[in-house]
């Protein structure tokens, strides 16, 4: 009966001992350091003994071959020769390997935590016997340096593997915002432009008058191509519809353009035209294909909206009203806190 009881004693223990070995692989310094200084108490304790780190692995590693060591001994003297080989894999599978690594998140972490500072004596002890261990796992595994990823398609599977945990410490914007970073080079501007067909133009001569800018506000755009009075595709300068909202006097577009136009080829990548957007501080390139023909335009919200997945509305948002911006903090404010809001209506 005594056999039996310290062998289940052992297949506990192995658990236990394993389940804090898979749980201290499974610690990210950069976050427990992160957490720690948030002064997480749980992260406060693992930080330091995370810093010890391969001494605290040779511990762990030698508590565990101890443990198996006389697991298997007392199963031998528990079952027969033949139960032992056919049950002692399935003990050792379910104790060592499985149930720790479903379990090292939640149990082996908060048990580390809970006797980090005994750990810690234990390695301030006998780390001068374990330093050629120490140094050998540390020659072959880098516990506390970022890891290199081979390819892209592995770092999308661990952003699938973060997006799906619930343990993940990094938020799902964030993760659909490095998805978006990622495929931003390949994706060509041919492909998100403003197509030919329902670009907006200007002439130069146009009068800016109720009627024009009536006409501006329905396309849904605010940024105008003007072309010149004899070629419709020949463009001279760009019309801001924000430049008109205070015109009074009337007068023709040339009066209210930007003179400056630049081009892209459609088959350009949308870095390209990022890069391009940014040296020139322009915010609308016009896009030609390969005979030089005009074939659609591309503005500063087509290429940001690629990078953050979102529409992005343009200048004319309410963000312009700083009324309206210090209203909404006060909304926002006071569905936090309650309180102030009945102080208010006192």
């Amino acid at each position: 009966m005594f056999l039996v009881i310290l062998l289940l004693l052992l297949i506990i223990s192995s658990f236990l001992i394993n389940s804090i070995l898979c749980g201290f692989f499974q610690i990210n310094s950069y976050e427990l350091q992160e957490s720690a200084q948030r002064n997480n108490s749980k992260s406060k304790k693992l930080y330091p003994l995370h810093r010890q780190g391969y001494s605290v692995v040779v511990l762990l590693l030698i508590d565990s071959i101890v443990i198996h060591v006389a697991l298997i001994a007392t199963a031998i003297n528990v079952f027969p020769l033949w139960a032992t080989i056919i049950v002692l894999p399935f003990i050792l599978l379910l104790s060592s390997f499985i149930l720790p690594l479903l379990y090292a998140h939640s149990i082996g972490l908060s048990l580390l935590a809970w006797k980090a500072d005994f750990i810690l004596r234990v390695v301030g002890y006998i780390s001068p016997f374990m330093k050629p261990l120490s140094r050998f796992i540390e020659s072959r595994l880098d516990m506390h340096g970022p890891h290199m990823l081979g390819s892209k398609k592995e770092l999308y599977a661990l952003l699938d593997k973060h997006a799906e945990s619930p343990n993940s410490a990094i938020a799902a914007y964030e993760i659909e915002l490095v998805r978006h970073s990622l495929d931003f080079n390949s994706k060509k501007v041919s492909d998100y432009m403003i197509p030919r067909r329902i670009v907006k133009r200007v002439a130069v001569s146009d009068e800016v008058g109720p009627i024009l800018i009536d006409e501006l506000h329905k396309s849904g755009h605010s940024r105008f191509p003007v072309y010149s009075d004899k070629e419709v595709d020949t463009f001279i300068g760009v019309l801001f519809l924000r430049d008109l909202v205070d015109v009074r006097t009337g007068g023709e577009v040339k009066q209210f353009m930007h003179k400056s136009v630049y081009y892209i080829h459609e088959e350009e990548s949308l870095y390209r035209a990022l890069q391009i957007i940014l040296q020139s501080n322009q915010q609308l390139l016009v896009v030609v294909n390969t005979f030089e023909e005009f074939v659609g335009v591309i503005t500063i919200e087509d290429i940001l909206e690629q990078i953050i997945g979102a529409e992005i509305v343009d200048e004319f948002d309410q963000h312009d009203n700083l009324r309206a911006v210090a209203a909404s903090m006060a909304e926002k404010e006071a569905t936090k806190r309650p309180d102030i809001t009945k102080m208010t209506e006192k």
